[in-house]
């Protein structure tokens, strides 16, 4: 057996996240400093959760609040990224072949409502709820056995070796079995108000103003948290957000600084700025097309909406080049990304190749050179997609199609997007991690379609499908890179989506507060080490 193993293997993955993380300087003494208790954490988000059951969901917002509640076998802390570290789980191991890993738990965690925490809670979670309700499901599915021996092992096995462990409180959060067991899950009222093993404890949920959370006096790190309480306010506009941040009265701004903030607020005294996470919290936006529309099914339509585009300059005017040019369902700089099978490569800006699909598809040009309409949908609020969107119309209106362009909240438009009430949708979501073909999976694959924040375009492809299956499991890296390859080569000519940009998350703080972005996964973090300057010293 291989003891207490750290790594996930990807060690190019390491490196590339150690190039690309940004961290926020700070002053000697206050970085030596040690923690100080009390204090209230007040942080800013525009969209509310829908509920706290972190299971069931793959919601920023959701997992935002939830995983300061519940807690996973493992964290990723930024520092060391992507080789996890103990949480619920205090050591592992791995059999010889890779096939199976045992897991020994802490001995002194408890439920928020006193009970103990056990290997039959892990058990429950990943055969009752990972592999059945969360939209990642199929990363728990290829689990073949989950054995608990004895209250604090738990034991995994898999047909083919583990190639990751994604774990943590928002991947994997471990739930209360003997809350949840004999009930519906989904309809659980506890999804409300939640019963975890986290650092701070459930306390209200004010619909449509905050959530509060306290300090968990029990838990199983001893000493932490630091903070006496951590307040979620929600402010649907993030214009006002980033006001209330300058301002003193939110303290912390997880993930969405617009880009005409940031180098604003990197000047302002008492407000810190960080990226930290790189590549681990790497966003891409995405026009996903309805596969279910008459019009935008027909594959030549798709091509041509991409040969009409030209990528590189929307991503210039829309974001002065802060951002970079997507060109596949995964990063650039994954080592199984393969430009010769990029969007950016295929299909390079080309009017007339554009008018000739489009000829061909059967929809030529009518009075004033119009071809037909296409509704888009979109989040609002965002001013670098609001540019996006507004290049993209000038240059379809060029072959001949025009955009009605719908603008709505973000929660709303998720539930648009999952209803398929869309021809195209612009939108942006999480595709780093420690396993970035999970994006693929949620986004493009058949069973997931009609989920929220699942396969919202209705793209199907059974091949895409087993694929995707083999590369999650694939440990061997030259075997999972070709399959990969061979998926981008798929995505490629159908085209069910056109990447447009990529680019690191960046969240604001008001630096009176230490520690606050510590996780690799951003907002995800539990902020069991953050603490506040003016707190009462230990």
């Amino acid at each position: 057996m291989r003891r207490n193993p750290k790594g996930s293997g990807r060690a190019v993955l390491a490196a590339l996240v150690a190039l690309m993380v940004g961290v926020a300087l700070m002053p000697l003494e206050t970085a030596t400093a040690q923690p100080r208790r009390g204090g209230a954490l007040t942080v800013g988000m525009t969209s509310e959760p829908r509920q706290l059951n972190p299971g069931l969901t793959v919601a920023w917002a959701d997992n935002a609040v939830a995983s300061k509640i519940f807690s996973g076998l493992l964290r990723f802390p930024e520092k060391g990224y992507p080789n996890p570290q103990p949480d619920l789980a205090e050591k592992w191991a791995i059999s010889a072949d890779g096939r199976r890993v045992t897991f020994n738990l802490v001995r002194n965690a408890k439920w928020h409502d006193g009970t103990p925490f056990t290997a039959d809670d892990v058990k429950f979670t990943f055969e009752e709820v990972l592999s059945k309700l969360h939209p990642n499901r199929i990363i728990y599915q290829s689990i073949a056995r989950v054995e608990a021996p004895d209250p604090y092992t738990v034991i995994m096995e898999r047909q083919l070796p583990f190639a990751f462990f994604h774990f943590d409180a928002s991947g994997a959060p471990i739930l209360p079995k003997h809350l949840y067991a004999g009930t519906d899950i989904a309809k659980n009222p506890y999804n409300l108000r939640p019963i975890g093993t986290g650092a701070f404890k459930f306390k209200s949920w004010t619909k449509g103003s905050h959530i509060e959370v306290v300090r968990n006096d029990d838990y199983f790190k001893a000493g932490k948290p630091y903070l006496e309480r951590v307040v979620f306010r929600f402010i649907p506009d993030i214009s006002s957000v980033i006001a209330a941040l300058e301002k003193g009265e939110v303290d912390y701004v997880p993930r969405w600084l617009p880009l005409s903030d940031v180098s604003r607020l990197k000047s302002r005294p008492g407000v810190e700025i960080s990226s930290a996470g790189g590549i681990a919290v790497a966003q891409i936006r995405w026009m996903t097309f309805n596969m279910k529309d008459s019009i935008v099914k027909d594959v030549r339509v798709r091509q041509a909406i991409a040969y009409a585009i030209d990528v590189e300059l929307v991503n210039q005017i829309a974001t002065g080049g802060y951002f970079e040019t997507a060109g596949s369902f995964l990063w650039k700089q994954y080592p199984e990304f393969n430009p010769q099978t990029s969007t950016l490569t295929a299909y390079r800006r080309d009017v007339q190749k554009a008018g000739k699909l489009l000829d061909e598809a059967g929809f030529r040009p009518g009075s004033g050179g119009l071809r037909f309409k296409l509704d888009l949908l979109t989040h609002a609020g965002v001013s670098d997609l609001d540019k996006t969107v507004e290049v993209i119309r000038n240059q379809l209106r060029e072959v001949g199609i025009e955009l009605s362009v719908k603008r709505v909240d973000r929660s709303l438009s998720f539930d648009l997007a999952k209803d398929g009430k869309f021809q195209l949708y612009i939108h942006s979501n999480h595709a780093g991690g420690p396993e970035p073909v999970t994006a693929l999976q949620k986004l493009f694959s058949t069973e997931n379609i009609g989920r929220l924040i699942g396969n919202s375009g209705s793209y199907s492809n059974p091949e895409v499908d087993q694929l995707t299956i083999r590369a999650l499991a694939e440990a061997d890296p030259r075997a999972r890179k070709q399959i990969v390859h061979r998926l981008q080569e798929i995505w490629m000519k159908e085209l069910p989506a056109l990447p447009l940009q990529q680019w690191v998350p960046t969240s604001g703080y008001r630096g009176e507060f230490l520690n606050v972005v510590t996780h690799a996964l951003d907002s995800r973090e539990n902020l069991d080490e953050v603490w506040w300057v003016k707190g009462t010293a230990q």
